[in-house]
């Protein structure tokens, strides 16, 4: 039982991890990495939909 404790600890550590990315203000600073060809100004309708739709949903 003592190692499906650690396991589940385990997963539950990485789904924390995997969690943080969709935190809004930390996609918004990884879209120029990721994106480097987008060409639409910061904080415009382009921008924040395309933080909404393509870094929340899993795109990566």
């Amino acid at each position: 039982m003592k190692k499906l404790t650690w396991w589940f600890r385990i997963v539950g550590g990485i789904y924390v991890l995997l969690g943080i990315g969709f935190i809004p203000a930390l996609n918004a600073a990884r879209l120029p990495m990721m994106i480097p060809d987008f060409d639409a100004p910061i904080g415009g309708a382009a921008y924040r939909a395309i933080l909404d739709t393509r870094l929340c949903s899993g795109w990566r």
